[in-house]
């Protein structure tokens, strides 16, 4: 989702230019830097010349990952949807690949725990959730 476009929102700009984006899980030892990209720089400075995070690329794709991220997802622009009641944009982002730091569980499970990722609430609250159980698939009673 991306806020109002005003003031002017330059990752939905980068998106709609590139039509590629990353989505990078935000782990423990990286999660102030990640909470400082929300800062409204000018459009011609990087959130990585202002922070400890790498950019980081993999084969032709254009948009950079943030190497310090466990788990990092490449996508490309599909369509986006205006949303009238709060001229919010939702994007919709075609999977292109999954880079994991962290091996999978035996059946492809991607342990959040594990990976440190955080939970993130509303624009500035940051948890680190812990797996209590995973359940079976459940059929009806």
């Amino acid at each position: 989702l991306v806020r109002p476009n005003r003031p002017k929102r330059h990752t939905y700009t980068n998106i709609k230019q590139t039509g590629f984006f990353t989505i990078n899980h935000v782990c423990k030892r990286i999660f102030n830097d990640a909470h400082h990209t929300s800062a409204k720089y000018p459009e011609d400075i990087s959130e990585f010349e202002k922070t400890n995070l790498t950019p980081e690329y993999y084969n032709s794709f254009t948009a950079p990952f943030v190497k310090e991220s466990s788990i990092k997802i490449g996508l490309s622009f599909k369509e986006e949807s205006k949303i009238k009641s709060n001229n919010t944009i939702f994007v919709v982002g075609q999977i292109e690949f999954i880079i994991l730091n962290k091996k999978l569980d035996a059946d492809g499970f991607i342990d959040l725990t594990k990976n440190n990722t955080a939970a993130i609430n509303g624009l500035s609250g940051y948890s680190f959730p812990k797996n209590i159980e995973r359940k079976p698939y459940q059929r009806p009673k």
